[in-house]
């Protein structure tokens, strides 16, 4: 009898899914805004940006985030503009080391920041907005915006990278200013009060004298005379008249009162001449003679 062995070989061979590409999120704040910015003043100005990325694939499904946030330009603009066009630059930085600079509106070549977030989970990625400081700069709110994007590598699953997201930056620039006398015989409270001895008066003499003025915004000033315009020894006596000239206009120092400056103050700065000319007295009795000139500058 002829048997006949039929061996049925089976083969399979397994095929694995393809791999699920990372599902990323990328949330910002609202804004990121630095406060009290003074633009007559150096060193610089951080304001923490916190980003949020979520994996939104399932734990046993997905794939990890690996790839970096990338911020880029939202537009031409590569600067915070002011109300009156007014531009300050800034960075954004490590929020650990303002000098590792991870975006520079500038420079179209960025580090970004590193980021692996595994299936179903979030990490916050910080830095910071930094500007330095003593930049020319009216007063007033300056605002731009940039993009945050989560970037995959370069050899991972297609389709990892997110939409990129609006991050809006800001500085609000405080009205400032400085004053101070020159030529003036003492000076206290940083250059703000200055004492002149004429010593002996004299009949028609003058003073030459400065103000200077550095500000970012319009500047109110006000004036007034202890003795209303008069040199004198004591409260009753009748006392020597005198002119005070600012940039070469008479002052009213009967009473308190607005001045006109003839130019804007800028933040570079401007010296406005000021003199005390003496009156032609005549017999004026001996004895020591002063009074207290206030000048109340505020800007805007």
């Amino acid at each position: 009898m002829t048997k006949l062995r039929i061996i049925l070989a089976l083969a399979c061979v397994a095929v694995a899914s393809p791999a699920v590409a990372c599902d990323p999120v990328v949330v910002v704040p609202a804004e990121t805004r630095i406060d009290n910015y003074n633009s007559l003043t150096g060193g610089f100005y951080t304001e923490p940006l916190e980003i949020e990325v979520t994996n939104n694939n399932e734990p046993s499904e997905g794939s990890a985030c690996v790839g970096r946030i990338q911020f880029s330009n939202n537009g031409s603009n590569t600067q915070l503009t002011g109300p009156t066009g007014d531009r300050l630059n800034f960075l954004i930085v490590d929020a650990d080391n303002v000098s590792n600079v991870l975006f520079n509106p500038l420079n179209p070549v960025q580090s970004g920041i590193s980021i692996n977030i595994p299936p179903g989970k979030s990490r916050s990625v910080k830095a910071k907005l930094y500007v330095i400081g003593g930049q020319s700069a009216a007063s007033g709110s300056y605002t731009n915006s940039i993009t945050a994007q989560f970037v995959g590598r370069p050899n991972g699953p297609p389709g990892e990278s997110s939409p990129p997201v609006s991050v809006a930056l800001a500085a609000s620039v405080l009205a400032v200013l400085q004053a101070n006398f020159v030529g003036t015989d003492t000076l206290s409270g940083n250059g703000r009060n200055g004492g002149i001895n004429l010593g002996e008066i004299l009949p028609g003499m003058r003073r030459d004298l400065g103000m200077q003025l550095r500000s970012n915004a319009p500047v109110d000033v006000t004036v007034s005379s202890a003795y209303n315009g008069r040199l004198k020894r004591s409260e009753t006596d009748q006392g020597i008249g005198y002119l005070v000239l600012l940039n070469g206009n008479s002052l009213d120092l009967a009473t308190a009162g607005d001045l006109e400056l003839p130019t804007a103050i800028t933040p570079g700065g401007r010296t406005n001449p000021l003199s005390i000319q003496i009156s032609n007295f005549v017999n004026a009795p001996a004895g020591d003679y002063g009074d207290v000139i206030t000048f109340r500058i505020t800007a805007r």
